[in-house]
């Protein structure tokens, strides 16, 4: 229905992806402290999906990474709580599955829009 198909997908973070990426956003609040607790050092660059694209329209020009992520201690993200989480759809009904898709569209188009606005391409 949305041109993707899913039905082997099995998630995972290929070796060095994690180590190399400037920003990496999670579905839930426990995929950001298993990031974390895995790599101790992504803790100022992982943040739930949700709450990047909530926070996108307020990003610094000159540090969108930080102003996503904010200053948080390792604490912080070990007890978040899910008030970010994006609803894991695997084994719902078809309705379910292609709400969450939409909505997961939705807040990556936030997103987007946010970090396009503070990270304008510089046009050739």
């Amino acid at each position: 229905e949305l041109g993707v198909e899913l039905a082997t997908h099995r998630s995972r973070a290929p070796r060095g992806v994690i180590e190399r990426a400037d920003l990496i956003l999670t579905m839930t609040a426990a995929h950001t402290r298993t990031v974390a607790l895995t790599w101790p050092e992504s803790l100022d660059r992982v943040v739930t999906l949700r709450e990047a694209a909530a926070r996108a329209a307020n990003l610094s020009v000159s540090d969108p990474v930080a102003s996503l992520v904010g200053v948080r201690r390792a604490i912080d993200v070990l007890h978040a709580a899910p008030t970010f989480d994006v609803a894991d759809p695997v084994g719902r009904p078809h309705r379910v599955q292609t709400a969450v898709a939409r909505q997961v569209l939705d807040l990556v188009d936030q997103f987007v829009a946010g970090w396009s606005r503070a990270r304008p391409r510089s046009v050739k």
